[in-house]
């Protein structure tokens, strides 16, 4: 079973959007982990709403590089900033938006 690490900063919206995220993943057969472990697989559910949860989406991105592992950031800053997050970070291997959010799990 591959696991899946988990990350969210912001509202209540995106602690929501990622528990179902989860749930969709569990289904479908990964093993959730904490974010400090190893995983396949680690989701990122940003935000932007002030400066500091823009920084926190950075750190964890970086926290996150891993070569043999996928990584996906969503949210509102993956939005707001989506080229942005491709130059800085070019090993991050899917960004989706908001709209497209539902779709990761």
């Amino acid at each position: 079973m591959d696991k899946v690490a988990l990350a969210t900063l912001g509202c209540k919206v995106n602690q929501y959007e990622t528990e179902l995220i989860r749930e969709q993943l569990e289904k479908s057969g990964f093993n959730p982990v904490s974010f400090g472990e190893k995983a396949g697989l680690y989701i990122i559910n940003t935000c932007s709403v002030t400066e500091k949860a823009a920084q926190k989406s950075i750190e964890l991105i970086k926290k996150a590089r891993n070569r043999s592992s996928l990584l996906v950031v969503t949210g509102c800053y993956a939005e707001a900033e989506k080229e942005k997050l491709r130059e800085m970070f070019p090993w991050i291997d899917l960004v989706v938006g908001n709209k497209e959010k539902s779709n990761i799990g």
